[in-house]
């Protein structure tokens, strides 16, 4: 068959969700599974969306088909029976509807009265195991990545990687967890562990216990192989203690596998053009339909008709997240100034009471109502002219996109997705014409009245600067296709570095070590700069055929990509053979700059970075790496000696080797096996070294040097520094070199006590003779091809020869 005939199967994506709308919704979760399925299907991608069957959804199920009538879901004291039938969603989307009447036949979702269900651990849980046998189980029920949502999905990965890790069907399936809102984390008592069949050992800080519980989203955090949320400042908030939720630290141990992407919102929903919820329909080009929406809402409301006043919403529900308490605080202020104040929302009865409270004392300046309907929503949107957004925090946040998409200026507190999404109004964004609304950074009272004075001086002072600046939020596009693209990006990487592989431990990211190795990252090609003054592509030799691309941004660099890259503009790497002329080309995202490539050896290489329109493939941006040519055989690394320290619980074979932080080093053969009865982890310790001068620093930034590298980039600074510098210089290479000189001394004999700690050094051979009679159950045999097979009892010492380079 010709290449030119073969057709490249689709990714299949099987998202579960725990909402979906029109079938159940609490929140923005639901709008998201209600239209995230569409929007990939829409460019090319196989997707089915699996949920469960409530009590409230079973009514609007379309063309429903029985796929199976008795699955079994098996834990250790019963065995629960799920009933699974495909049906078409509104918008023609594949869903799955898993139907167990004990566990989702209830008035509500989550809670009842109030209340949450005392069993909401156990009713999710099952349901993710459901959905993993049915993989197993159904033909028609199929997946190359699992899309999991929040911590009602999050028992999935956590399944994968224990209970099915030997599973071909579902272990080498990677798994992406998107978090929608880190509040919220499903907490439940440790006892559901022995009641899912759940091995014991996941109830440790390193796993999912949690302050004495389990909670399902740390697991779905640690066990997932990407983790996205829904924008990509939130993505770096939630690594911060004041945002985490008690989570920071398990984010900052995954940030390389972190990354936003902002949510999108329905555009044929919330289209001012023909939303028939509206008292006459407008555009960006034409807004004399919004002038009505504004008179209605107005006369609705109970407010004085006046076209000229400035009229400002609050939209959202009355809790502490969405920054009630700061609007309230704010209120008497706001009626103080030549404004109107609407509001609408549920929530908190106390915060209901006390709105309702200053619209009686502000009677004629502030009303609203705490009877949310969609609706209402619409007609609210509408006819203000500024919406104002105060979160506390926000991971996307939606109300600030309708207002955008209907003409009503945004005024946000500068967090998460408001962050990212409304552009600031101050002069240099006016003069380069992308402001899009007004933000305040600091959550006081006395900065959102400070956002809403610009505002009030922008409408009532500069009629034409107001109108383009509304004209312009009309015409951002935060649709979904555009959201989409990013995602499917993001999952064809996925599946690429991925697919196939056994789930991944925790124990990558833990100071513990469990079975695993930890090295530095060889960096054999030609030495890096001390530090770059500005964005850098770099490309590094690995060994005679690998070749690695790192790709450092800057953090305005990265938001400015992010806004082109909203515009319908895109990112790719070439990579060309500058020997015979060949070139490659990947698409590229800006939180996923890594890159490996296969190359030939003694060809040269040059990468280059480009932003280009999509529909015409034009070059807006260029960033070029540095040249390189291979080696013509496998190098050797600077380094002199590299020892790895390897933990082995009891029982466990671990085949160990050099790796890199995706997992492999193509090329590289080294590795050991170690079996025999340790008793208990080993305790992960810093390996003994001998550091080259130019090696990563692991720990730190990726292009960080050495200390006498880093004071050489010193003297270059100035003229005037260079006498101290130099003399640093000295001295810092005085203490490296004495540090090179202890560890040779410490690497001259290394013991070995297995029940605590092993190593073993690349390119090295054993000095000593075997033992001859080893302990019962003990042997070590190291796979290196120089080495032989040895024993070891624990109290042996070992020495190791220099490697020959």
């Amino acid at each position: 068959m010709s290449s030119s005939s073969v057709v490249k199967k689709p990714l299949q994506i099987l998202c579960v969700f725990s909402e979906v709308i029109p079938y159940a919704k609490t929140g923005g979760l639901g709008d998201v599974g209600g239209s995230l399925p569409g929007a990939l299907e829409a460019i090319g991608l196989e997707v089915s969306t699996a949920l469960p069957l409530y009590r409230s959804a079973r009514e609007k199920i379309r063309e429903p088909i029985v796929l199976h009538e008795h699955l079994a879901v098996e834990v250790p004291q019963r065995t629960y029976v799920f009933r699974v039938i495909a049906a078409k969603g509104p918008a023609g989307q594949r869903l799955l509807f898993f139907d167990c009447p004990e566990l989702f036949d209830r008035d509500g979702i989550y809670q009842q009265a109030g209340r949450d269900f005392s069993d909401n651990g156990l009713r999710f849980a099952l349901f993710n195991k459901a959905v993993l046998e049915a993989v197993r189980q159904i033909p028609e029920v199929k997946a190359d990545i699992f899309h999991v949502h929040d911590w009602q999905a999050s028992f999935v990965p956590i399944f994968r990687a224990t209970v099915y890790k030997e599973d071909p069907a579902i272990a080498g399936k990677p798994v992406v967890l998107t978090i929608h809102n880190l509040g919220y984390q499903g907490l439940c008592d440790a006892w559901i562990l022995p009641q899912l069949g759940l091995p014991e050992e996941l109830y440790h800080q390193d796993r999912l216990e949690y302050h004495g519980r389990i909670n399902p989203l740390k697991g779905g955090i640690l066990y997932s192989d990407v983790i996205t949320t829904v924008s990509r400042r939130y993505a770096r908030e939630i690594e911060d203690a004041r945002w985490g939720a008690g989570l920071e630290g398990v984010l900052q141990r995954r940030r390389r596998q972190l990354l936003g992407i902002v949510n999108g919102i329905d555009v044929a929903a919330w289209d001012p053009r023909k939303d028939k919820e509206l008292e006459a329909p407008f555009d960006a080009e034409d807004l004399a339909g919004k002038a009505e929406c504004k008179r209605a809402l107005q006369q609705q409301m109970k407010l004085p008709v006046d076209p000229g006043k400035m009229l400002i919403g609050f939209c959202g529900r009355l809790a502490d997240q969405k920054g009630i308490d700061l609007l309230i605080e704010s209120t008497e202020a706001l009626a103080r100034r030549d404004l109107q104040l609407v509001w609408l929302g549920q929530g908190d009865k106390e915060y209901e009471r006390r709105m309702k409270e200053l619209g009686k004392r502000f009677e004629g300046k502030v009303a609203g109502t705490s009877a949310y309907t969609e609706k209402l929503a619409h007609q609210l949107t509408a006819g203000c002219d500024a919406l104002l957004v105060p979160s506390r925090f926000e991971p996307c946040g939606l109300v600030q996109l309708h207002a955008l998409r209907y003409g009503a200026v945004p005024i946000v507190h500068a967090t998460g997705g408001l962050a990212d999404t409304v552009i600031d109004a101050n002069a240099e964004n006016i003069e380069r014409a992308r402001a899009t609304g007004f933000q305040f950074d600091r959550y006081t009272s006395q900065a959102l009245l400070r956002a809403v004075d610009r505002a009030l001086a922008a409408y009532y002072d500069d009629k034409p600067g107001w109108d383009a600046l509304r004209r312009r939020g009309m015409q951002q596009d935060y649709s979904w296709p555009t959201s989409a693209k990013r995602y499917a990006m993001m999952f064809r990487m996925v599946h690429r570095e991925r697919a196939g592989k056994p789930p991944r431990d925790p124990a990558e990211d833990q100071g513990r070590r469990v079975a695993t190795t930890k090295g530095p990252f060889m960096e054999w090609g030609p030495p890096l700069p001390a530090r770059y003054q500005e964005d850098a592509a770099v490309l590094q030799v690995q060994n005679h055929s690998s070749l690695f691309l790192y790709w450092e941004v800057a953090s305005g660099t990265r938001d400015r990509l992010q806004s082109q890259l909203e515009t319908g503009l895109a990112l790719r790497v070439r990579l060309r053979d500058l020997d015979s002329g060949h070139q490659l080309e990947e698409p590229l995202d800006v939180d996923f700059g890594d890159r490996w490539f296969r190359v030939t050896p003694t060809h040269a290489y040059l990468a280059e970075i480009e932003l280009y329109r999509e529909h015409d493939g034009y070059v807006h941006w260029r960033k070029s790496s540095n040249q390189v040519r291979m080696p013509a055989d496998r190098v050797s690394p600077r380094v002199h000696r590299m020892w790895i320290p390897v933990a082995i619980p009891e029982g466990h074979d671990a085949p160990l080797g050099l790796l890199d932080y995706h997992g492999k080093v193509p090329g590289l053969d080294f590795g050991i096996t170690v079996a025999g009865p340790a008793r208990e982890m080993i305790d992960w310790e810093e390996p003994v070294q001998k550091v080259p001068r130019h090696r990563r620093d692991p720990e730190r930034s990726p292009l960080a040097r050495s200390e006498p590298e880093r004071a050489r980039a010193a003297v270059r600074e100035g003229a005037a520094a260079q006498r101290k510098a130099s003399a640093e210089i000295e001295k810092a290479e005085a203490r490296a070199e004495e540090h090179l000189q202890e560890q040779e001394q410490k690497q001259a004999v290394v013991r070995a006590r297995f029940s605590r700690r092993a190593y073993v050094g690349e390119g090295a051979e054993p000095s000593v003779a075997p033992t001859s009679q080893p302990p019962e159950g003990v042997s070590w045999t190291s796979a290196h091809p120089s080495s032989q097979t040895f024993h070891l009892r624990s109290d042996d010492e070992l020495a190791f020869e220099e490697p020959r380079t």
